[in-house]
């Protein structure tokens, strides 16, 4: 990922009114539904290393930065579920699934 970043900065950079560029790695949400954490780990770690050569990036030319997240799941707290259900996590009403995690 940071190669693609790398890539995508020196074509960007060309253009002198200024740019923006989104990166994300969809397959961390994908990873956790599947409680795949081994490679959800991995990839949260490539795209925080992509994160950060955009910042030094930026940061080098005195250009601004926002870095945003996205949705987050109750896999972020308690592990996930290939499955769609909310049966776990806070937004569970059932205080029996509640105190099994």
């Amino acid at each position: 990922m940071t190669e693609q970043v790398s890539a995508a900065l020196k074509v960007l950079a060309r253009n002198e009114a200024g740019f923006f560029l989104m990166v994300e790695s969809g397959m961390i949400d994908k990873y956790t539904h599947l409680l795949d954490m081994e490679r959800a780990v991995y990839d949260t770690i490539m795209l925080d290393n992509a994160v950060k050569l955009a910042r030094d990036w930026a940061s080098a030319r005195g250009d601004d930065t926002l870095i945003g997240r996205g949705r987050s799941y109750a896999s972020d707290r308690f592990g996930g579920n290939d499955r769609g259900r909310h049966d776990v996590g806070p937004q569970c009403r059932d205080a029996r699934a509640r105190a099994r995690i």
